[in-house]
């Protein structure tokens, strides 16, 4: 398939530019290269001379140096059309050539464009990534912070306990001893009443107390008199 003639661009192809910026910007060191100066500096060329093919070459490295190291894009961030004619003097075959490299040209810029979108899309996705992960560590410290605040409460809560479960058992312990000694220091006696009932005789401390049942009369025998005093040393008045 012949190769179209590059030497001015299809109205498709060429991309409309933002108005010039009012102060010229810096690439790194690099001078820029005006896209006039190289097409004024290709015509310039005279075609009779022996230094043609030089430059023709010279020409070549312009375009190759202002799209290597120049500003391809716009403040709106357009490409730039490519519309630098072919050096005078050039044959059918470096016309075709020129075309071809400059249609080369403008694939591997749209392919950059493209690569830039991407690029610029992930690295908006990594800044999200990395602000939530700043949002998820702080929220883990407070977390942590949390966790730590109630398990102090808790150790708290169970110190407490542990000196009131201390508390009633020792209070247990000293109720169980009191009925223990209530129990040793209670006896129950029986005895006969005069009517054949039986009387309760409690001993506690160094008084002897006598119940008898309702109605009934205290009739106490002399053998029990001796066994209260023997026993207990007390006397039954």
């Amino acid at each position: 398939m012949p190769t179209p003639d590059r030497t001015s661009p299809s109205p498709s192809k060429k991309r409309k530019l933002s108005p010039p910026s009012p102060s010229p910007r810096q690439n790194n060191g690099t001078p820029d290269i005006n896209i006039t100066a190289v097409a004024t500096a290709a015509e310039d060329v005279n075609p009779t001379t022996a230094t043609t093919n030089e430059n023709r070459q010279n020409a070549f490295q312009a375009l190759i140096n202002f799209y290597t190291d120049g500003d391809l894009y716009d403040e709106d961030r357009t490409r730039r059309p490519y519309s630098l004619p072919p050096p005078p003097g050039s044959t059918p075959l470096e016309k075709m050539l020129w075309a071809a490299f400059l249609a080369r040209v403008e694939e591997q810029d749209d392919q950059l464009v493209e690569y830039m979108g991407f690029h610029r899309e992930y690295r908006a996705q990594i800044h999200e990534l990395e602000e939530q992960r700043e949002k998820d560590k702080r929220r883990m410290g407070e977390l942590a912070s949390r966790v730590g605040e109630l398990m102090g409460r808790l150790r708290g809560e169970r110190v407490r306990e542990e000196g009131r479960v201390g508390g009633l058992e020792g209070r247990v312990r000293e109720l169980e001893g009191e009925v223990d000694r209530l129990r040793g220091e209670v006896a129950g006696l029986k005895i006969r009443e005069g009517r054949g009932g039986e009387l309760r005789v409690v001993v506690g401390g160094m008084a002897v107390e006598v119940e008898p049942e309702e109605g009934g009369v205290v009739v106490v025998d002399k053998r029990v008199v001796e066994i209260m005093r023997e026993t207990f040393g007390m006397d039954l008045g």
